[in-house]
């Protein structure tokens, strides 16, 4: 088991989820751009969990959650495939950790350009 507190080491933990009538996940890339702040100007790294087409028991979902650090996301409203959640998840997570990664870089260039 790891510390629940995921925020420090840099990593976005997700698992993809569709959610229920009662809670939608936000979306994935949202999850990625938000470890992304916390980071202030460092570019996280990614786990991500692909489920069954079947969708995670609650019992998954907490060891998930509470014993894990990860956070539910979604990849939009279509319930896909396990292949095809896979394929979309990782472009979703490498997309927004390429956008992370060249805000950061812009960052350390505007800081470097206003040194006397």
């Amino acid at each position: 088991l790891v510390d629940n507190d995921n925020n420090a080491d840099g990593i976005a933990r997700i698992f993809l989820d569709c959610g229920d009538e009662s809670k939608i996940p936000p979306p994935a890339r949202d999850v990625v751009i938000e470890q992304c702040k916390i980071m202030e100007g460092k570019a996280p790294s990614a786990i991500v969990a692909v489920g069954p087409e079947r969708g995670w028991t609650d019992e998954e979902m907490i060891i998930f959650v509470e014993e894990c650090g990860f956070q539910s996301a979604m990849l939009g409203s279509s319930i896909l495939r396990v292949d095809t959640a896979v394929v979309s998840g990782l472009g979703i997570v490498s997309a927004a950790l390429d956008e992370c990664q060249s805000a950061s870089e812009r960052e350390r260039e505007q800081k470097r350009q206003k040194l006397p």
